[in-house]
């Protein structure tokens, strides 16, 4: 059981009033499927059934996801009735390889328009930017509340684990990315940032006068935020490497 917990511990979740608009925002890293954890006793099948219980018990409304491979995504879009998500690989800008995808609730979100690029000089094809040593992809989508008609864009992904330079040079591409959109429309971004509060990466995001830590500007926080937590498994640091950002003009 400790096992399945630990699993948990980078889910960071929060209600958002975006306007008059009230929505629960998560973002979650599934871990990708593999028979090493299979092994040990903690694979993909022991694990999803159970964070499909808890999206669903915590009411999330969107999230995203981080390392989920296709059959990862099915698996869980048939374990949440109510939810799709939309997404491609990074691997071939289909299926193959792990996913930056982002889930919604069907009955309270419309997708107008929705697209992927690649964290690198290289945007629009698979392939690894800087001094990543793999492919990095973000989705993004334009989403609108069916009841209210509120409508906003929602960017989730995963930066390279080794590369420096391509994580801060993917925090500027993101920026980039956002100020080029061509309505200003209210922003959120997700990720597994593989970085703590205290990283050249993380600083471009949140000093950038455009995004800004949704912790530190919320109004009540469930916990003190610190540049690293503890794992419960094994007792030992580890950095916070999941956040997300608003666009600083939604307060």
């Amino acid at each position: 059981m400790k096992k399945v917990i630990y699993s948990f511990i980078f889910l960071f979740c929060a209600v958002l009033t975006l306007q008059a608009e009230t929505m629960v925002v998560a973002t979650y890293n599934l871990r990708n499927a593999n028979g090493g954890d299979s092994t040990n006793g903690n694979g993909w099948g022991q694990r999803y059934p159970y964070i499909a219980q808890i999206v669903q018990f915590h009411g999330f409304d969107i999230f995203g996801t981080q390392e989920g491979k296709y059959s990862q995504l099915q698996d869980l879009r048939q374990a949440m009735p109510g939810y799709d998500y939309i997404g491609v690989g990074r691997d071939d800008g289909k299926r193959a390889g792990e996913h930056s995808a982002i889930f919604y609730r069907t009955d309270k979100f419309e997708v107008l328009e929705h697209g992927d690029f690649w964290l690198s000089e290289i945007t629009d094809r698979p392939n690894k930017g800087w001094d990543a040593v793999l492919p990095r992809i973000c989705t993004w989508g334009e989403f609108r509340d069916k009841q209210t008609g509120f409508t906003f864009l929602f960017f989730n992904l995963h930066m390279d684990h080794v590369g420096v330079q391509a994580r801060a040079e993917s925090a500027k591409l993101i920026l980039e990315k956002i100020k080029e959109f061509p309505k200003k429309l209210p922003a959120i971004l997700t990720g597994d940032f593989n970085v703590d509060q205290t990283s050249e990466s993380y600083q471009l995001l949140d000093g950038s006068g455009i995004m800004r830590d949704s912790y530190e500007i919320a109004d009540f926080r469930y916990a003190r935020m610190v540049p690293s937590t503890v794992s419960i498994r094994t007792a030992r640091p580890i950095a916070v490497s999941t956040t997300f950002f608003l666009r600083k003009n939604l307060r």
